[in-house]
């Protein structure tokens, strides 16, 4: 099973490198839809936890695939190409979200909520491995990019939950990062500007 996803992961890391030097953006987003058809299926056959490095790996790149398309499509409407529907904005949001949320939830210990004396010392052992190995960037960079591509939709129920994401991670920096950690520390100041930008535009809306 390892050996038929590593072939699926290198075809769409083909078509990913193909698409940096297509120029016409239908074509580009086209490589990277044939990408997403390669790993779709298979965080629904993977188990989370026997196979935790390739779930992580196949789910934020899925994430990203998505995140990417919505970029190119965003340009080609904005330079008059090709306009982009709000329902296809939409959809490409979700499936973005989608396989974020995926990723996320793969990291117990980060996202889940400590609740007794054991499970608080195993968080606060997990976050600190996870900034000494480089994990933990990895996993906020899928928080944050949830959070702006949420606030891409705009409508109030998606413009909320972009707020409560970049509350989520505020809280997360102030309450679970060591005092003085400088990981994210520059999106991080970024989340604190749009919770204070975004209830105001959303009383506006």
């Amino acid at each position: 099973m390892s050996n038929h996803i590593a072939i699926l992961q290198d075809q769409s890391e083909l078509y990913r490198q193909l698409a940096i030097f297509e120029r016409d953006g239908e074509r580009k987003v086209k490589m990277h839809r044939r990408r997403a058809a390669y790993l779709e299926t298979l965080p629904t056959v993977l188990n989370p936890t026997a196979f935790e490095q390739l779930y992580k790996d196949v789910t934020h790149e899925l994430g990203q695939i998505y995140s990417g398309i919505l970029e190119i499509k965003l340009a080609m409407a904005e330079n008059g190409e090709k306009s982009l529907s709000d329902k296809k904005k939409l959809e490409l949001v979700e499936k973005s979200v989608h396989h974020f949320d995926l990723f996320v939830s793969s990291f117990r210990w980060l996202h889940g909520t400590a609740s007794t004396d054991a499970d608080k010392e195993e968080q606060r052992r997990s976050i600190k491995e996870s900034e000494e190995s480089g994990v933990m960037e990895w996993f906020l960079s899928a928080q944050f990019l949830k959070a702006r591509l949420l606030g891409k939709i705009e409508t109030v129920p998606f413009q909320m939950r972009s707020c409560e994401m970049y509350r989520w991670l505020v809280e997360f920096a102030e309450h679970k990062l060591p005092a003085g950690s400088e990981t994210f520390s520059g999106e991080f100041a970024v989340a604190k500007q749009m919770l204070e930008l975004l209830p105001t535009k959303i009383d506006r809306m």
